[in-house]
């Protein structure tokens, strides 16, 4: 009798031992998923930092419109057979307008690898802060700090760009909506294309990147996403760390964190606790010159 009281002793002792052991691993995962949403966050933070991906979408905009407007004035003075004086003005201006859609997408590279190094630069700051942090022992059972491994690039799916199309070309708008460029119901561009326009002027690019835009006076700010409605662009920091070369501005971060487990004593094991999270960045302001009624 004594031997079998104290078998049943043992086992219950051992099943609280191995429930409270797993308690244990379930709260330090979830503190983990924790750190991964906030890792994401601040990333997501990053991207559009005082709306530089919002203004560049404007900008890329607005020099469409130019170019488009001023080809259209100058075909329209040469069908006319205006003043030779009128057509050469016109000429320049559409040469003017084509020089400042090239200077827009050099700058829009530029601010991709800005970017770029911004977010490497924060993901290296998180990981140190990650570092810095205590881990946890419950008996022969050590928990290491949550740590930073894989950082990607991308864009949300399903989201359009933040800038709106304008009446004021009603041929351009019907053509962009054909191409699906600019939404059915609305004057709202696509996220994630190369609104490029006719001959001659289809060398240009025009690239807009999906982000969120304003809602009367509200910003969206940077927010989690599903894990499948990420678009991975490539890695930039981790083991797999490649050279990203996206074609469009990234609007979201999807990252991956693992916490070392190990056991000592009777049984040395060891293993890995990962997480995951991605964020979409924070959305655009409103332009100067855009109206509510537009949208």
């Amino acid at each position: 009798m004594l031997a079998m009281v104290a078998l049943i002793g043992t086992i219950i002792i051992v099943v609280v031992l191995v429930g409270f052991l797993c308690q244990f691993l379930f709260l330090s995962h979830q503190k983990e998923r924790t750190d991964a949403d906030e890792c994401a966050l601040v990333l997501a933070h990053v991207i559009n930092d005082r709306d530089r991906v919002g203004q560049m979408n404007t900008a890329v905009e607005r020099s469409r419109e130019l170019v488009y407007g001023s080809r259209e004035a100058h075909s329209e003075l040469v069908r006319d057979d205006s003043d030779p004086a009128l057509e050469d003005f016109s000429r320049l201006l559409v040469e003017e307008a084509r020089s400042g859609a090239q200077l827009v997408e050099s700058s829009r590279q530029l601010m991709c690898g800005q970017i770029m190094q911004d977010l490497k630069q924060s993901a290296k700051d998180f990981r140190k802060k990650q570092t810095a942090k205590a881990g946890s022992n419950v008996g022969m059972m050590k928990v290491s700090p949550a740590t930073l491994s894989a950082v990607e690039v991308g864009l949300p799916r399903g989201v359009f760009s933040n800038v709106t199309a304008t009446e004021a070309f009603d041929e351009l708008l019907q053509a962009d909506r054909q191409s699906g460029f600019v939404s059915k119901a609305g004057l709202a561009y696509a996220g994630d294309i190369n609104a490029k326009l006719r001959s001659p002027d289809n060398d240009l690019d025009f690239k807009l990147t999906p982000l969120a835009s304003p809602l009367g006076g509200s910003v969206s700010p940077p927010r989690l996403t599903a894990i499948s409605v990420f678009d991975s662009r490539g890695f930039f920091f981790g083991e797999k760390e490649s050279f990203v070369r996206t074609s469009q501005l990234p609007s979201a971060v999807r990252i991956k964190m693992e916490m070392p487990v190990s056991t000592s004593g009777l049984w040395s094991l060891a293993s890995r606790l990962q997480a995951g999270a991605s964020a979409a960045a924070g959305g655009a302001m409103r332009a100067p010159d855009e109206l509510e009624s537009r949208r």
